[in-house]
């Protein structure tokens, strides 16, 4: 498969008009045309142009059901998806987002995390785990059975909150890292570990409580480290404020190291490491120590220690619910950022793309206003997702529920200069 024939941010011919019609060109629902909340994309890593899309599909209330479709996307930035597949539909669903994981050593392998009502009235992380099989129209998912967080380990009375948890699956597909923040027991943001049923089994079981991160850690991310097969990147807020990175290892929580002293409310802040150079990621997050603008930065991984660049405003305005991803195999390391600008009253949705230079610098973008034509331009709150296709260098897609056409769930298909 080949990148699109579309260039972003004003590289080449196309400039930057040529981008946002692209993007809205190849928007394809995804559903059952109804209303969607918290969307979350991730591509398969072994098999190029295919993705999953995971959902809440009622769109609001009580009751709900998370879903999960493959989508394939052609070489003409076309978009297919096989049937939706129900990966909880049990009725006492806590109406917040799910995420999702690849399986990097096995193909079509993925790992949902979303919460459930069942115990306390709060929510309890469960985790099941999905295989593809097919592409195109045909193509399907098959769930094993879910698998629930335990009460405790020191607070049997545990109620996690529903919409601050995270998950990332090790390179080598053998362990799952999770952190959530624990209502049920002071606050605590807690972290632990899972095993992974290897090839294309899906029992996921044996837990290790890696312990208490925080006091109060909210809104994380977690990605996995490259350096290693079992280690993955923890991003938090502490109470909302100071903006915390640290490397969670199977016997460790790491080295507390802060982004930012005040990187604003749990939502607005997202990591990405980077595919092309070990040991280095890009934070993507609201400054509220600068006017709540839209600021990146690197971060260099080095065992547990991280060390940071420069920061960078990207946005010199409020900016919220921030989204990045990093190309693949490019010959400059470039990340894709997403986020929206309150200030008109709606979550309207802006873009960029950076270059990640060598010494930890990042080289801007032209600013690409992804809602002027009226079309998607007031998102779902906190409910948009992107990811690259790490086998195919340039494409990424994008996903949302869109609030101007009754929450109604998109994808978009872009590119990138290669």
């Amino acid at each position: 498969m080949t990148p699109f024939g579309y260039t972003i941010l004003g590289f080449g011919a196309g400039g930057t008009a040529d981008v946002v019609n692209f993007l809205k060109s190849q928007e394809t629902a995804f559903g059952d045309g109804g209303a969607v909340a918290h969307v979350n994309i991730a591509f398969d890593d072994n098999n190029a142009g295919v993705f999953v899309v995971a959902y809440c599909d009622t769109g609001g209330g009580s009751g709900g059901t998370i879903t999960a479709a493959v989508g394939t996307v052609a070489d003409d930035g076309s978009v297919t998806f096989g049937s939706a597949v129900h990966a909880y539909s049990g009725g006492d669903l806590v109406h917040q987002r799910c995420r999702l994981d690849f399986d990097k050593s096995t193909s079509g392998k993925f790992v949902i995390n979303y919460n459930l009502t069942e115990r306390h009235g709060g929510g309890i992380p469960n985790f099941i785990c999905g295989i593809i099989s097919g592409t195109g129209g045909s193509a399907t998912i098959t769930f094993g059975s879910a698998a629930a967080m335990p009460y405790g380990p020191a607070h049997p009375s545990s109620v996690w909150h529903a919409t601050q948890g995270d998950l990332a699956v090790t390179a080598d597909g053998t362990y799952m890292y999770y952190a959530g923040y624990d209502q049920g027991s002071s606050n605590q943001g807690r972290s632990s570990r899972w095993d992974i049923a290897s090839g294309t089994g899906t029992t996921i079981d044996n837990i290790t409580q890696l312990g208490q991160h925080d006091v109060n850690g909210r809104g994380h991310v977690i990605e996995r480290a490259l350096d290693d097969t079992d280690s993955a990147l923890l991003m938090y807020t502490e109470n909302g404020a100071n903006l915390i990175v640290r490397r969670l290892t199977s016997g460790s929580l790491g080295t507390r190291t802060e982004v930012t002293s005040n990187g604003d409310s749990e939502w607005d802040a997202d990591l990405s490491c980077n595919p092309n150079s070990t040991g280095k990621f890009v934070v993507h997050y609201s400054d509220q120590a600068n006017s709540n603008y839209g600021t990146v930065r690197v971060g260099v991984l080095s065992g547990d220690a991280i060390s940071y660049g420069t920061a960078l405003v990207v946005h010199s305005q409020a900016s919220d619910y921030q989204r990045c991803n990093f190309d693949h195999g490019t010959e400059t390391d470039q990340v894709v950022l997403l986020w929206v600008d309150q200030s008109s009253g709606e979550n309207h949705p802006y873009g960029m793309v950076c270059t990640v230079n060598a010494d930890n610098t990042i080289t801007a973008g032209d600013l690409i206003d992804i809602g002027t034509d009226g079309v998607n331009d007031d998102l779902g709150l906190s409910q948009h997702s992107i990811d690259c296709d790490p086998n195919t260098p340039g494409s990424f897609v994008y996903g949302y529920n869109d609030n101007d056409n009754s929450n109604i769930g998109y994808v978009n298909v872009g590119s990138l200069p290669v």
